[in-house]
């Protein structure tokens, strides 16, 4: 198995940082923490649940990115070290002078909300304890905090940043286990129960971890699995792991190190954990075998790639360690009893998608593309087609809890294509609510397609219905100096808007949490003393389209 490449401790006793805040160091989430299609690249300080606390530089060096989004970090700032690290400020308030200054100018300049801009060095220097932002909520965030990270500028990978400041955050607890799965490998493995996997709890009994329950009789090709948290000293939040390592008859098999990844890999987290298990559940498994096409770079000292062969009757004995950054650990110990059965081998169908070969799939009505690498494993493909009363059918690609590395082209067939107006017609997936939700798509001859994430059920629906505009008190916006608007679309969502005073492109910031636009006004490109007039133009996904004029003195 490929090493992880771990943290060289010497350059880290070289690259010495501050910690960004001047507030006590608690954390609501720590690094590599297990997020939907992506590992955690950050470590989450605390806020006091407020907003606008000062960040400050950890070390001398140079703003060498400024991104503004509607979604992700929101507000985030990138800072590169001359020790070969580059430091990141997420979901920030706002920036402190001259940054802020040098964000705004540019969203000017080229009359854009977002911005994502890359500075070389001189442009913006600054100095270790230099005031650069402040503490925010905004893109995805569900609530107040400072996300940090720190990555290594020369191949941006994330690098866990408790490796410099563990010994500044006080945690003394160990992990606690909370479940321990078997698996019975398909087609190469069985449970005398005769199901694909067994769950079972764990209970701590006077310190001892320890299963609560007994798993069935094996036997074949097994990997086992498990869900655990770490916790820290004060806090009531609960963390991810962030060693994990897995020992048969005392010998180790497998070990888990997150200490640094490449967002490259980031999504190979949907092998990594159990996907169907967390779509039906909200449950993270993580399995301590590695599939044949996951291809993360975490995995040291792992015989067979985790996997374990039952091959006597006999009690196979097992022991789980996992370890947190300060170097609590726990452990559980328990038992598997081989017993010789026979492995049902289940034939291949027609569409047998191998994961390391491209794949296609076509019918009358759909097709998919599948290139090499996108699959975790082979899949016995299944496709079904239901009549539906919209403008295609429903089809079911496999099912919504075979996940995908990366996004793959489908195309649907319209079967009702009576719109003159192409672009509103758009493929829609089916949550886990049973709501269809937009995807997107584009238009041609008949068909469309779109670049899907996901397998599941899919269809094609239409939006024609423009965007909502909520009018606004234009005494109580002069009297605080703000407008604040709030904006909403119920099929494609908000897609891009544009505001003017005067004819001229103001600065409207969007916060997706709350569909508001809110304009502080800027005096130094807003004129006192006369009449203004207020153009707001919102478009959705579709195309569809809604305007707001409005006059106000100021």
């Amino acid at each position: 198995m490929t090493k992880s490449p771990l943290v060289e401790s010497g350059r880290v006793s070289l690259a010495e940082f501050d910690l960004p805040m001047h507030l006590t160091p608690y954390l609501s989430g720590n690094f590599g923490e297990l997020r939907y299609n992506h590992f955690h690249s950050g470590i989450d300080f605390k806020t006091l649940k407020g907003v606008g606390y000062p960040v400050y530089a950890v070390a001398d060096g140079w703003v060498s990115r400024i991104r503004i989004s509607n979604f992700g970090f929101g507000c985030a700032l990138y800072i590169n070290h001359s020790n070969g690290f580059t430091t990141v400020y997420g979901h920030l308030q706002k920036y402190a002078s001259p940054i802020d200054n040098f964000a705004k100018t540019t969203q000017y300049k080229i009359e854009q909300f977002e911005l994502d801009t890359l500075l070389k060095p001189g442009i913006i220097p600054v100095r270790r304890g230099q005031l650069i932002a402040y503490s925010g909520n905004a893109g995805i965030s569900a609530a107040p905090h400072l996300h940090f990270e720190i990555r290594d500028t020369k191949t941006e990978e994330a690098i866990d940043p408790l490796l410099w400041f563990s010994n500044r955050i006080k945690d003394h607890k160990p992990p606690h286990f909370q479940k321990i799965v078997l698996y019975a490998i398909e087609n190469e493995g069985v449970l005398s129960t005769g199901a694909g996997k067994s769950i079972l709890p764990t209970i701590n009994v006077q310190g001892i971890w320890k299963l609560n329950g007994k798993f069935p009789t094996a036997w074949g090709k097994i990997g086992f699995g498990l869900n655990a948290y770490d916790y820290m000293d004060l806090t009531s939040n609960i963390y991810g792991i962030c060693n994990i390592s897995l020992f048969l008859e005392n010998k180790k098999i497998f070990q888990q190190d997150m200490s640094r990844f490449s967002f490259n890999q980031t999504r190979y987290i949907n092998s990594l954990t159990d996907y169907e298990v967390r779509q039906k559940s909200e449950t993270w498994i993580m399995k301590s075998f590695v599939e044949p096409g996951n291809m993360l770079n975490i995995y040291l000292n792992t015989k067979d790639r985790g996997y374990i062969n039952i091959h006597e009757e006999k009690t196979y004995h097992f022991r789980y360690e996992v370890k947190d950054r300060a170097g609590n650990m726990s452990e559980i110990r328990f038992e598997i009893q081989g017993q010789r059965k026979d492995i049902p081998v289940a034939a291949k169908g027609k569409n047998y998608f191998k994961c390391w070969v491209p794949n296609h799939f076509v019918s009358a009505d759909a097709e998919l593309d599948i290139p090499a690498g996108t699959l975790y494993k082979d899949i016995d493909f299944q496709f079904t087609q239901k009549s539906s009363t919209g403008h295609s059918d429903i089809y079911t690609l496999q099912n919504s809890w075979t996940p995908l590395h990366q996004s793959i082209p489908l195309k649907l067939r319209i079967q009702k294509d009576d719109l003159s107006n192409k672009k509103a017609y758009y493929i829609a997936k089916k949550n886990k609510y049973g709501h269809f939700q937009y995807v997107g798509g584009d238009y041609s001859k008949g068909k469309i397609q779109a670049y899907i994430h996901e397998l599941g059920d899919y269809t094609v629906l239409v939006d024609t219905i423009p965007p909502k505009i909520v009018g606004i008190n234009l005494e109580n916006a002069i009297k605080n100096r703000l407008f604040r608007i709030r904006i909403s679309d119920a099929a494609s969502g908000i897609k891009t808007w544009r505001g003017t005073i005067d004819g001229a492109w103001v600065l409207f910031e969007f916060d997706c949490k709350t569909s508001q636009l809110k304009y502080n006004f800027d005096d130094s490109r807003l004129v006192k003393g006369k009449e203004h007039k207020l153009f707001l133009e919102v478009k959705d996904a579709c195309g569809n389209k809604s305007c707001m004029e409005k006059s106000f003195n100021y």
